[in-house]
């Protein structure tokens, strides 16, 4: 067994313009996407494989978004999304 802390990302942040052509919410906005503190923890097991390749087998995956939040210009998408 494996155990893995991988702290993935300090900060990151993503902006875009987001165009939704559904006939239900048609819009056009400004979307930003900002991950902080996010972390992942693994429990894996590597298994050999009779041709030589190593495969992975995941028992448990704990992810922590940390203070990761998600910005939207139309506040219903803004609340769906979340």
């Amino acid at each position: 067994m494996l155990k893995i802390d991988f702290p993935a990302l300090k900060e990151w942040k993503i902006s875009a313009m987001q165009e939704s052509n559904s006939w239900l919410l048609p819009d056009f906005s400004k979307v930003e996407l900002e991950f902080k503190d996010f972390d992942l923890d693994l429990n894996v097991d590597l298994k050999l494989q009779p041709d030589g390749f190593l495969d992975t087998v995941v028992y448990a995956t704990d992810i922590k978004f940390g203070d990761s939040y998600f910005y939207h210009d139309n506040a219903i998408i803004a609340f769906v999304m979340h």
